[in-house]
């Protein structure tokens, strides 16, 4: 078992040390396009489903007011 997870780390060493610097950064910015925002990775569809709420408020509360507008003015 510890044989294996010296020969195991010892290998990632060795592969990390081959690699050419720019490769690593290369990969180190690909990865972190990747990745999620942190508010999702955090609070998960939560915030989402916030701002798709309150765009519905907000769209119906507005269509209402320029309809009311509209039978006001006539």
């Amino acid at each position: 078992m510890a044989r294996d997870l010296i020969k195991y780390a010892t290998e990632r060493i060795v592969r990390y040390w081959g690699t050419p610097k720019d490769e690593r950064l290369q990969r180190k910015v690909t990865r972190k396009a990747m990745r999620e925002p942190w508010l999702s990775r955090w609070f998960g569809m939560m915030p989402m489903s916030i701002r798709v709420w309150k765009a519905r408020t907000k769209a119906s509360t507005d269509e209402r007011n320029h309809s009311s507008e509209k039978e006001q003015s006539s």
